[in-house]
């Protein structure tokens, strides 16, 4: 997480999983919550990444945004080649952010966010990184998008979002540098 001075953020709790900060901007009453998430590259432990998902929705009454490698895709749409995703490991992940109250943010640029760097057939691309949040997350940043960057040299690519408000740019760039951000 990058932040400048005018922002004052808090971690509230962290592990090798996630990063939960709350974000207090300079001259505003309004705090909101963001969470980095690298989500369980074990699939036989990937409902551990959703049990905390929950547990962070249930803790806090205000604004959320969560982003970051969720290791999981919400439709077959977001994979390329490679060996089918299991639809119930999709729909597990669908459900947690539906009980979340998590909605995807859309993007720009490049559809997929991870490639296994392999040429030819044996190249395999999925949207594994993303970011989701609460309506009134939303509400408070209307105008905030998220764009995926190509990166070279990194398994995932970089992923920026911008808050803007009155022309300011209040958070600059928030990235998955590597396939464990948190490790």
């Amino acid at each position: 997480m990058l932040w400048d001075e005018e922002v004052n953020l808090t971690i509230k709790s962290f592990s090798l999983y996630h990063i939960n900060s709350e974000i207090e901007l300079s001259g505003s009453n309004e705090k909101w919550r963001l969470t980095g998430i690298y989500g369980n590259p074990e699939t036989h432990r990937r409902h551990k990444t959703w049990s905390l998902l929950c547990n962070l929705a249930s803790k806090y009454n205000t604004s959320w945004i969560c982003m970051g490698d969720f290791n999981e895709i919400l439709s077959t749409s977001e994979k390329e080649k490679g060996n089918a995703r299991n639809r119930k490991q999709m729909d597990e992940f669908s459900k947690t952010l539906d009980t979340c109250k998590l909605r995807d943010m859309g993007y720009r640029g490049g559809q997929f966010t991870w490639s296994n760097g392999r040429i030819g057939v044996d190249h395999i691309r999925s949207r594994l990184d993303r970011c989701v949040s609460i309506i009134d997350w939303l509400a408070l940043f209307s105008r905030a998008n998220v764009t995926h960057k190509i990166s070279g040299i990194l398994d995932h690519c970089l992923f920026c979002y911008y808050c803007m408000e009155i022309g300011r740019q209040h958070i600059n760039e928030v990235g998955s540098l590597s396939s464990k951000p948190f490790g």
